[in-house]
């Protein structure tokens, strides 16, 4: 139980911030910034799904994650149609 609370109390402390010039963001662990990090600033394209609809509104827009790039599908899918798996 101490411990469930000690994680809890680290969601209020966001001691770590992010390096990157103007950018505000803290995260209240190491691993939430880096993912942060790799999402908003280093997001290398041959490791990311795009938007291939050229009539959706966020065509050519990378999504970092599967879930990212699915939630889009399923918000956009007058454009896209039903989710299909894959890149």
């Amino acid at each position: 139980m101490l411990y469930a609370l000690n994680q809890h109390k680290k969601t209020h402390n966001r001691a770590w911030k992010c390096p990157y010039g103007l950018c505000k963001i803290a995260c209240d662990s190491s691993s939430h910034l880096q993912r942060h990090i790799h999402e908003k600033h280093e997001l290398d394209p041959s490791r990311s799904y795009q938007c291939l609809e050229r009539h959706c509104p966020k065509y050519s827009k990378f999504f970092p994650r599967k879930n990212n790039f699915k939630r889009h599908y399923q918000n956009y899918e007058k454009f896209h149609g039903s989710w299909q798996d894959g890149r």
